[in-house]
């Protein structure tokens, strides 16, 4: 990956530099929203899926909230693999370009307290390899990123858990040239 001269998209979140909005459930949306990213910012060539939702289960329980579990996967599996595909035409047009997927070392290291997650980022893992793999000999990589345990507020407790990373980005959510 270049490391200048980069446009870059991140997803995940609602705040921060240049912020455009996505309903991952709404699949014209994320075509719509292709079309956009494509218009404003034709020279885009680095998307970070980086969006995700983590919620504690307790599958003894008998209480699922299928809408939870409904959540965790469209933004954390379905969202990401929606939005690499409605932006990979745009991607393949550039003379470098790269895909990044961002996925946590419970896709090999299951937690047992958040499974829909796991498997989410297990699945995530098993599609960066396979798209790295189909985009071999083209302009576009894949990168799959394992972040380590960082104070965010994805799951209980995280953002002041002192066995966590300390974050130090005010700011994750950029489109910027």
């Amino acid at each position: 990956m270049r490391l200048t001269g980069n446009t870059i998209l991140i997803t995940g979140g609602g705040s921060g530099i240049h912020t455009l909005n996505i309903d991952i459930d709404d699949r014209e949306g994320i075509r719509g929203f292709a079309r956009k990213v494509t218009a404003a910012f034709p020279a885009m060539n680095v998307s970070i899926n980086n969006a995700g939702i983590q919620r504690p289960e307790d599958l003894r329980a008998g209480r699922q909230d299928l809408q939870v579990v409904d959540a965790m996967v469209t933004t954390s599996l379905l969202g990401p693999i929606r939005v690499t595909v409605a932006l990979l035409p745009l991607l393949q047009r550039q003379p470098h370009s790269t895909v990044i997927n961002v996925t946590s070392a419970l896709a090999f290291v299951p937690g047992v307290g958040v499974p829909t997650y796991g498997a989410t980022k297990a699945a995530m893992h098993s599609y960066a390899l396979c798209l790295r793999e189909q985009l071999r000999r083209s302009s576009t990589e894949v990168i799959e990123l394992i972040p380590p345990y960082v104070q965010t507020d994805l799951g209980p407790n995280h953002a002041t858990d002192p066995r966590a990373c300390r974050s130090t980005s005010s700011s994750r959510n950029r489109l910027d040239s």
